[in-house]
């Protein structure tokens, strides 16, 4: 898949190092038009018009996932306080309802769309759960391994707190 071209910038290349100018045009004949009049005034540097691609929407949400889940606090049971990436200082709450779906407390979240806090929760809780299931602690049925039993293995299970709990050895 070839990106998408969302602007042009202006490159000044002098003997010092490089330097790209902060704004961004639309089109390129604006770009152009900036490199064609720096160039009547520097003799020294060489200007350039390079593309600006837009950056992949699913990839940058991976990438701010990852970073928010380890900042992710556990309040309660279902509930879970997670900064904002938008606002310094803003936390946002994520909550479980009764089938175990997650809804956020930020705009995204109250106008019906899967935000990138719930997505950290989501990545948290499965980090936790392949912790605890690495050193054989009790996890949530419902979010044990799913492959199936083998020959040897010793599984048990037990009704926790209203909640049937299984427990790998």
């Amino acid at each position: 898949m070839t990106p998408r071209i969302v602007g042009y910038r202006v490159v000044e290349t002098r003997k010092s190092g490089r330097y790209e100018y902060p704004t961004r045009h639309r089109l390129q004949k604006w770009a152009e038009a900036v490199v064609t009049t720096l160039r009547r005034t520097s003799r020294s540097s060489t200007f350039t018009v390079e593309p600006v691609y837009a950056a992949d929407p699913e990839a940058e949400m991976a990438a701010a996932v990852e970073a928010l889940a380890p900042q992710v606090m556990r309040k309660r049971y279902g509930v879970y306080s997670v900064p904002s990436t938008s606002e310094p200082g803003v936390t946002h709450t994520v909550a479980m309802d009764r089938e175990d779906a997650l809804h956020c407390s930020c705009a995204a979240g109250l106008s019906g769309h899967v935000c990138r806090h719930v997505r950290a929760v989501e990545r948290r809780r499965e980090l936790e759960t392949a912790t605890r299931t690495e050193r054989g602690e009790w996890v949530s049925a419902s979010r044990a391994p799913t492959r199936a039993p083998q020959a040897g293995d010793s599984s048990s299970f037990e009704v926790h707190g209203g909640r049937l709990r299984a427990r790998l050895v």
